[in-house]
């Protein structure tokens, strides 16, 4: 068996070729692209006999059904020149230059069965673009065409137009040409074959649009271009390709495409692919969104090195593989795996040989897949190392390193520092090494981890923290960690199965569980806002701050910690200590009898108020002022600060309004202080007036329902025992004189009789 090649490193840098792959599919139209390269080399050489007079201007519009050359000279197309089947123009040590008076008013358009042969040629606009059309078979060597049309696509295309080089239907040979210009693309091929060895494309919008295509291209320079290539419904060989400047280097659609050695620098995606089989060897990808993004279809990755994008490869509902891969300095997840899901006994996406360094997030990211294998994988220096959630994951002969928050190139928000963080997963961990982390080596919630000759060894914050999973060790050594070998939370880890080599900073093992604090007073009312704090043996949990229903978050407390090969040490009892408003209470929790929640009583004094001697008239005429008192009592067992006495009435209908209130400071348990506002009503009627202590029931009291005592006042016409004022005698005298005079009247009309 031969060997591939490998990379210093001693990884593989390349694929075995498959059957089936593009290149196979490009062979058989290398016949065609021969015999229209034939027919360039047999025109060529009867250029001096029949060549077409130098300095030639075309004029009008012309059809080639034979053979014409235009040779050795500059040529002036001011019109379109359409080669017809079974005609060939051939172009040799010449340079063409198209004049119109509109767009599109001058061109070469190639029909179905007619030729184009050019080699040594310029193309180019001397005023307005023009068109280059080819239905039938064109080769271009050593050419160079610039000022090319764009023009509406005539079929669907994600663009809004296309242009540059049109092919249709077309064989075309192209070797050592160079497009640029304005147009939307600079090559535009529809269901045609093209081989292109040495082709350099600089623009602006598209370097290359293929539709349909098969093709094989070489040497591929893209310059500048919003989207470098675009691929939709064919099958390319990219072999040796460069792209400075793009936004994005290569999107390809339902796709047999086989990219190998690009170097590619991009602001955005470097390969995009949706549904296609794709093969990426020994390329190079610097800067940029994503090097390889993909979805759905067969993606192999080989031989690839990718530094500072944000993410390296991003694959999901795919088959494949990345083998001998180096991602480095990536501000995302460095490689990101979803929903690739298996089923079967041989895995159908694996990741062997992968080297990630100086990541910021995790270096390998792996959400919902089944059955994923990650093989030799290094990891060193990553804000996470393998990050897994809703997945089963089979982790071997991997190396994680220096798991930190804060890598280079900068500090991440999400990672932890974490060696292998895992979430309702499944793990298989054979023969790996996680060490000098700065969080733990291996964190898990609600996840299976079943290891087998690992180490988590050497400055990890510590080894495992499990929380409500399962463990199971055969081999392995937990040892050198800074806190804890085994943090465990929740469900119970069976110690006596582990097959580990212990050794660790504080302790080996430590259980832990959670409880929930309820704090009440003497009568089971709850008290919000009360601290609770939780010690034992020297450790504090706390304080923690109830919420209004006097419940707290949950308390994480040790059961026990041990120490190979010393005995449990035990955490039983926890003494909960609450802080309330200067009242305090002690009480020890025995976790033996206490499992899941605890309520604290503490004996609060509280003040009572009430309201005693409300002084209030019993009528009261409109208009006239009057004092409101009352006093205020405290019958509870502690002072209460900052009382306030309120006055109101509150008429027959339910209307109330505040006639004043009094601030009446602290007053202790068992004294009074009394309060007075002055009152004057206008409008007559029964009124209720009413004195409030706490009215906004700012107070804690013992009881909250005796607060207020009221008393009935009517209000009445203004006083009639006194001398009425000046202008309610007026309008009396008013009254009367009207009266009379109207009763005057009535008198004289009845002594005359009627009329």
């Amino acid at each position: 068996m031969t060997e591939r090649a490998k990379t210093p490193h001693g990884i593989p840098t390349s694929m075995p070729h498959q059957a089936g792959s593009p290149a196979d599919g490009v062979r058989p139209h290398r016949t065609a692209l021969a015999l229209t390269l034939a027919l360039a080399a047999v025109a060529l050489a009867a250029l001096a006999a029949s060549a077409m007079a130098a300095s030639t201007v075309i004029d009008t519009d012309t059809t080639i059904s034979g053979r014409t050359i235009w040779a050795n000279g500059a040529y002036e197309v001011r019109a379109n020149v359409t080669v017809a089947a079974g005609g060939t123009l051939v172009v040799g040590n010449a340079t063409v230059d198209f004049r119109t008076a509109e767009e599109g008013g001058a061109g070469i358009i190639v029909e179905r069965d007619g030729a184009l042969a050019a080699e040594n040629a310029t193309f180019s606009a001397l005023d307005r673009p023009y068109s280059l059309v080819v239905g039938g078979h064109v080769a271009l060597v050593n050419c160079t065409l610039g000022g090319l049309m764009s023009s509406p696509p005539t079929r669907f295309v994600y663009f809004e137009s296309v242009g540059g080089l049109m092919l249709d239907g077309a064989n075309a040979t192209l070797r050592n040409v160079t497009i640029s210009g304005t147009s939307s693309a600079m090559v535009t091929a529809f269901d045609s074959t093209v081989e292109a060895d040495g082709l350099t494309l600089q623009g602006e919008v598209l370097g290359m649009l293929l539709m349909g295509c098969t093709a094989n291209v070489t040497d591929l320079e893209l310059d500048g271009f919003y989207l470098g290539l675009g691929i939709n419904s064919s099958r390319v060989v990219i072999d040796g390709a460069r792209a400075e400047g793009c936004n994005s280097t290569m999107w390809a659609m339902d796709c047999d495409l086989e990219v190998r050695g690009l170097r590619s620098s991009a602001f955005q995606d470097h390969i995009g692919a949706w549904n296609c089989t794709l093969r990426v060897e020994d390329g190079t990808f610097t800067g940029g969104s994503t090097g390889v993004l993909a979805l759905g279809g067969v993606v192999d990755v080989a031989g690839c090195a990718f530094d500072r994008t944000i993410t390296a490869m991003e694959l999901a509902y795919l088959k494949g593989s990345i083998v001998g891969c180096l991602a480095t300095n990536c501000t995302g997840y460095s490689i990101s795996l979803s929903v690739l899901d298996s089923g079967v006994a041989v895995p159908e996406f694996t990741v062997d040989h992968v080297t990630v360094r100086d990541g910021v997030e995790a270096a390998v990211a792996v959400s919902e897949c089944g059955d994923l294998w990650l093989s030799n994988l290094t990891i060193e220096r990553c804000g996470d190392g393998v990050y897994v959630s809703g997945s089963t994951v089979h982790l071997v002969d991997s190396r994680i390193t220096g798991a930190s928050q804060c890598a280079e190139p900068g500090c991440s928000t999400a990672a932890t520092g974490t060696g292998i963080w895992l979430e309702t997963t499944v793990l298989w961990l054979d023969n790996t090494t996680v060490t000098g982390c700065d969080g733990p080596g291996l964190f898990t919630y609600y996840s299976d981890v079943h290891a087998k000759g690992s180490r988590i060894v050497d400055g990890n914050g510590s080894g495992l923290i499990i929380i409500y999973g399962g463990l199971e060790t055969q081999g392995c050594t937990i040892s050198r960690n800074r806190l804890y070998g085994l943090d465990v939370l929740g469900y119970s880890v069976p110690l006596a199965s582990q097959d580990a080599v212990w050794g660790n900073g504080r302790a080996d093992v430590r259980f832990n569980t959670t409880l929930t604090a309820t704090v009440v007073d003497a009568k089971g009312a709850s008290l919000a806002h009360a601290n609770v704090t939780a010690t034992s043996r020297g450790e504090t949990v706390g304080p923690m701050l109830t919420g209004f229903v006097g419940t707290t978050a949950s308390f994480e407390i040790t059961v026990f910690e041990f120490t190979y090969p010393a005995s449990n040490v035990p955490f039983s009892p926890w003494t909960f200590t609450v802080s309330y408003k200067g009242f305090t209470n002690s009480t020890a929790v025995d976790l033996a009898t206490v499992t899941d929640s605890v309520t604290l009583v503490v004996d609060v004094l509280r003040p009572d108020l009430v309201v005693e001697g409300l002084k209030a008239p019993k009528t009261l005429a409109q208009d006239k002022r009057t004092t409101l008192r009352a006093t205020v009592r405290n019958v509870g067992h502690y002072l209460a600060e900052d009382v306030v006495l309120t006055f109101y009435y509150r008429n027959s209908a339910g209307f109330t309004r505040v006639i004043g209130e009094v601030d009446l400071g602290t007053i202790a348990a068992g004294a009074t202080k009394e309060g007075s506002v002055n009152w004057t009503m206008e409008a007559i009627g029964d009124y209720t007036v009413v004195a409030s202590a706490d009215f906004d029931m700012k107070i804690e009291e013992e009881a909250e329902g005796n607060n207020a005592q009221e008393a009935p006042v009517e209000i009445t016409l203004k006083d009639e025992g006194g001398i009425p004022d000046p202008g309610a005698l007026l309008a009396v005298a008013a009254i009367v004189a009207v009266s009379a005079v109207a009763v005057l009247a009535f008198r004289r009309r009845g002594s005359n009789g009627p009329t």
